[in-house]
């Protein structure tokens, strides 16, 4: 975990004058993903709550 916030926080430049410039950019785009993958989850979980509240309150339980 500690390496791709490392990557996040490179800036641009110095990556593209390091030879390990890909390795760098490849775990960026890695942790891009995991994070957006979790925003997914979650904002899908709160839908989904919210939408069976609204059910229990309809049914009059």
């Amino acid at each position: 975990m500690g390496e791709t916030v490392y990557a996040l926080f490179f800036n641009d430049h110095l990556i593209n004058e390091s030879p390990e410039k890909e390795e760098l950019v490849r775990l960026r785009k890695l942790f891009v993903k995991r994070t957006q993958k979790r925003m997914m989850i979650v904002s899908t979980r709160r839908r989904r709550a919210k939408s069976v509240g609204k059910q229990l309150r309809q049914k009059g339980v």
